[in-house]
């Protein structure tokens, strides 16, 4: 009997081409459903910033200089601009790439959140019985606690990205 394990390739999941999507929509005032080289800088802030929501400190978006010569390699038909299955194609091979910390980052985050949480919730609840902080509703320990996971792992993202680049 084979196993099938499901795949952690987050460049497939309905998060990934979301992103995707509202980056290039975003970027793409005149609706023509092309992006040329220069709104290829700004759609990626958008990308990160839309992935950065989900997983605090996912490290930076790539330079113009790095996008320059990736765009040159991802502009398939070289008509000078990029349409939307163009620049998904850009954005997941990018993240394969350069970001392993990126895909690594949103394990992570989204692992804590679903089954860290509610247990460091419980813990704290049950710590609090007899004390003023017993009061506490459960979602508002539950909103502290994603709080300050999320700044952990911005922070924690943020170090490892300063030792890859030393």
């Amino acid at each position: 009997m084979k196993l099938c394990m499901p795949s952690l390739d987050f460049t497939h999941t309905p998060m990934f081409k979301q992103a995707v999507k509202v980056a290039f929509k975003k970027v793409d005032k005149d609706k023509s459903g092309a992006i040329d080289q220069h709104e290829l800088t700004l759609a990626m802030a958008f990308f990160y910033f839309k992935i950065g929501q989900k997983a605090p400190g996912v490290g930076e978006p790539p330079s113009r200089t790095e996008l320059e010569s990736w765009f040159k390699k991802h502009d398939k038909n070289m008509s000078g601009d990029m349409d939307l299955a163009e620049f998904e194609d850009f954005c997941r091979a990018w993240v394969k790439e350069k970001g392993m910390g990126l895909t690594g980052a949103i394990v992570s985050a989204l692992a804590v959140q679903a089954l860290l949480v509610p247990e460091i919730v419980n813990f704290i609840r049950n710590r609090s019985i007899g004390t003023k902080f017993e009061s506490i509703p459960r979602q508002v320990i539950m909103v502290g606690v994603v709080l300050i996971s999320k700044l952990f792992f911005k922070n924690v993202t943020k170090n490892r990205v300063e030792e890859e680049s030393a």
